[in-house]
């Protein structure tokens, strides 16, 4: 076989390598991984278990209500 055979041959198996590789799964569970709701209607955590959080647009004035005191009804 000669060197430029073998070069070929090296990059194919690098080439196959590699993309089994990135193809792979990690079977990973993270925090989002799951149901996420939107700027909908509230739903029940008890019946809805498997929807991890929700979109809110709440403003840092609702939070901070003057200096250095805190609402976290709003965010609640």
């Amino acid at each position: 076989m000669s060197n430029h055979q073998k070069r070929h041959l090296i990059a194919i198996v690098y080439f196959f390598a590699f993309s089994v590789a990135k193809g792979q799964n990690s079977n990973r569970i993270s925090n989002t991984d799951g149901i996420w709701g939107d700027y909908g209607n509230v739903v029940s955590a008890k019946t809805y278990s498997n929807q991890h959080g929700r979109l809110v647009n709440i403003g840092w004035s609702d939070i901070e209500t003057s200096s250095n005191n805190w609402n976290w009804n709003t965010f609640d």
